[in-house]
């Protein structure tokens, strides 16, 4: 049996840790754990529901071995009539946890490994959800949840919707690592039936938009990112990252590094006049971010852009579109001015699936990408002057 003496005599193991059991005549599965750096804890061994269970009791010496075994005593009667003191333990520690302690573990452990996706959820919990945060998560109800999007639904349906997937995804975050046991926004039904948008601008709304940019109170940044993101078909999260240092040969070529990019790969982007226009229309500097915000000098936000863009549709006079809408536009009408979809699949950095990956990922079309950017430059500035672009024969 375990005794304060030899409890203190056992020695470290070299690495991990051994545990050293009561023995004969003392409490089946009590025993005494000793790691490699010599901390001496006691534990309860048992089966529950056909599980193995490991139950700490507490450190010696702060617990004596008789103190130990009274509560190993206690808690294998327990065990004997059916309960688990590992899992109520564990459901003790889940009805102490806030709600705000577990949407900030979600926030650090898993939305910030999405980069912008990881902001836009921070920005949403904290804007909503903060009334939440001193309440224990588990008393979260179904109710809680529905009155949370109901009340949004009436000014912003879509947001509603989005307030409901990120509370989800939090408690789903919380089940997967047993934090808790429920998750309500489960049987919640989202408030509007969203379609897939497919919004492609025509060519005069293309006209329209361009040239009534000028006329529109917005920030002379947001109304250059919007343009470069019709004239390059970039992500406006890259867009509004570009920096001074990330232009070379001669401002010709943008690289978005591998770290700002949507897909963790380098991507190269062929500048036309066009592109080199709305960039050449920012204060030059040696290096930091193009597009700077009039407050500060502070590198201007995806989330505000669309803002920008979306208070100003009528001043366009241009029914509702997206900042991504102009990147599909692009996309749409580089495929139907003959642009190969390989080519501009490597404009829009996709990786494509299937047999074409691994020569997309061994051959950078970098030749490709800068013809067509050029022939889609020509079209838009035709666009512009309402005439057809002048076609360009190749000799030889």
């Amino acid at each position: 049996m375990l005794t304060d003496k030899n409890v203190r005599g056992f020695d470290p193991p070299k690495t991990g840790n051994v545990i050293h059991y009561d023995g004969a005549g003392g409490v089946p599965g009590f025993g005494l754990r000793v790691t490699a750096n010599g901390v001496r804890s006691f534990v309860l061994s048992y089966r529950a529901k056909g599980t193995a269970r490991r139950y700490t009791i507490g450190r010696y010496p702060v617990w004596s071995v008789a103190a130990a075994r009274k509560r190993a005593a206690a808690l294998r009667r327990a065990v004997d009539t059916g309960e688990d003191p590992v899992q109520a333990k564990r459901d003790d520690s889940v009805r102490g946890m806030r709600f705000g302690e577990l949407a900030e573990l979600y926030l650090q452990r898993h939305a910030a490994t999405f980069k912008d996706r990881g902001k836009v959820a921070r920005r949403r919990i904290e804007a909503n959800l903060k009334p939440w945060y001193s309440k224990p998560a588990a008393s979260i109800t179904r109710a809680d949840v529905r009155a949370l999007v109901e009340s949004k639904a009436a000014g912003a349906p879509v947001m509603a919707n989005r307030l409901r997937d990120v509370v989800s995804q939090i408690f789903r975050f919380g089940i997967e690592r047993e934090l808790v046991t429920d998750n309500p926004a489960m049987g919640v039904r989202p408030v509007v039936q969203e379609i897939a948008r497919e919004r492609v601008l025509t060519p005069e709304e293309i006209r329209q938009f361009w040239t009534a940019l000028d006329g529109v109170a917005m920030q002379p940044a947001y109304k250059a990112a919007l343009r470069f993101v019709l004239v390059t078909g970039q992500r406006v999260g890259e867009v509004c990252g570009i920096e001074w240092a990330e232009l070379s040969d001669g401002d010709t070529w943008w690289t978005i590094p591998a770290h700002k990019s949507k897909n963790g790969k380098a991507h190269r982007v062929p500048l036309s006049k066009l592109a080199l226009e709305a960039l050449n229309s920012q204060p030059r500097t040696d290096s930091g971010p193009i597009f700077c915000g009039a407050r500060g000098g502070r590198v201007i936000r995806p989330d505000k852009v669309s803002t920008a863009l979306h208070d100003n549709l009528d001043a366009l006079g241009l029914s509702h579109f997206t900042v991504h809408d102009l990147r599909r536009t692009a996309a749409t009408l580089m495929a139907s001015i003959g642009v190969d979809t390989l080519v501009v699949a490597a404009i829009l950095s996709h990786t494509p699936q299937g047999v074409t990956q691994t020569v997309y990922e061994r051959y950078s079309r970098d030749p490709e990408k800068k013809a067509a950017l050029e022939k889609w430059g020509r079209h838009l500035q035709s666009i512009f002057t309402d005439q057809p672009a002048k076609k360009v024969v190749s000799i030889g």
